[in-house]
């Protein structure tokens, strides 16, 4: 819990910097502002929440789940306005949603035993092959030049 808080805190620098922006649905940078913001909240906040107070057993994986629904439905939004659709920051984003909070409600028990147990191992698997994948769109993200992007012409031409 108390890396979770950790976590959020490093990512706070960027509120620093004069044109981070406000906290809205009106821009890309302020929706962003927002998601980052409700994330501390469904994320570390929740989870402290949940520890606090006297809770089903799987309140904190079901409780998840929704709340990777929302961040998945707010990256979309936010990369709609951005006309962001097709680009390695929504794939990196679509990823690091999936696992880690999309799909928790495949660690239940309920759905565990009902699979034999697959579910908690496809969701292990997903987790580990997530992670190389996002670092290596971070690493082909940081080598192009500014302004350009890496998504497929044919993709782009469909969006």
């Amino acid at each position: 819990m108390t890396s979770a808080f950790v976590g959020s805190f490093l990512e706070t620098p960027w509120l620093l910097d004069p044109e981070a922006g406000g906290i809205s649905c009106t821009d890309p940078d302020s929706f962003g502002n927002m998601i980052w913001l409700t994330a501390v909240v469904f994320g570390p906040v929740k989870s402290s929440l949940l520890n606090l107070v006297p809770v089903p057993d799987q309140t904190d994986a079901y409780s998840t789940t929704i709340w990777g629904g929302l961040h998945l439905g707010m990256l979309i939004a936010q990369g709609a306005a951005a006309g962001e659709l097709v680009s390695i920051g929504m794939v990196n984003n679509t990823l690091q949603v999936m696992a880690p909070e999309l799909l928790q409600f495949g660690s239940t028990p309920e759905v565990n035993t009902a699979t034999s147990g697959v579910s908690s191992t496809a969701l292990v698997m997903l987790i580990a092959f997530t992670y190389p994948v996002i670092s290596a769109l971070l690493v082909v993200e940081s080598v192009l030049p500014e302004g350009e992007s890496a998504a497929s012409p044919q993709l782009a031409m469909a969006t």
